[in-house]
């Protein structure tokens, strides 16, 4: 009887670690899948409107982009499962400049995020680019941060705006959105 449970004992003792393995292989595996779309993914920097503050990349989330379509879809409407926020902040850098960030924060382990933040000289009915700043990324919970700093020399009472493209790929699916915040430099 004590060989028996001996024996036993060795055979789950061997098996409990592969069992621990495997779900760490196909979190894994999940991660370099989501990554591959990420890395295939060009964020797309286009003038328009947007939200300061965004929840996407839910169910019943129209933010999502096929194979087919790589440019930003209009976020219609939030599931109630999200697996990102995204943010555009403006913060004066005295005297003559200011400070862009753009993050995107992930809500899943599995997640990867992305945020490319810009600044546009705004105009009638469109924008002109003054400067992108660099694609940031982040794994699971962290949070992707593209930041920069721009100075201005001799303008008062024009209008900018920081538009931000944020993008998350999570479940084998790239979900894209954007915010943006509008100042008048004095």
């Amino acid at each position: 009887m004590k060989r028996i449970i001996c024996s036993s004992l060795l055979v789950m003792a061997l098996l409990v670690p592969q069992a621990a393995f495997a779900d760490s292989t196909q979190e894994t595996s999940v991660l370099d899948q989501n990554q591959a779309l990420m890395d295939a993914y060009q964020p797309k920097i286009e003038y328009g409107e947007a939200p300061e503050i965004i929840d996407f990349g839910g169910p019943s989330d129209s933010s999502k982009i096929s194979a087919a379509d790589s440019s930003i879809m209009p976020l219609a409407s939030v599931g109630y499962a999200t697996y990102a926020t995204g943010e555009t902040k403006v913060t004066q850098v005295p005297p003559f400049g200011v400070e862009v960030s753009g993050t995107t924060k992930g809500k899943k382990l599995t997640a990867i995020t992305s945020a490319t933040a810009s600044i546009w000289k705004t105009t009638d009915l469109s924008g002109e680019l003054l400067y992108t700043g660099n694609e940031a990324n982040s794994l699971g919970y962290g949070t992707a941060n593209s930041e920069f700093d721009y100075y201005f020399i001799n303008v008062s009472g024009i209008s900018f705006k920081a538009i931000t493209v944020h993008s998350v790929a999570y479940d084998f699916a790239l979900y894209s959105a954007k915010t943006a915040y509008s100042f008048l430099r004095n």
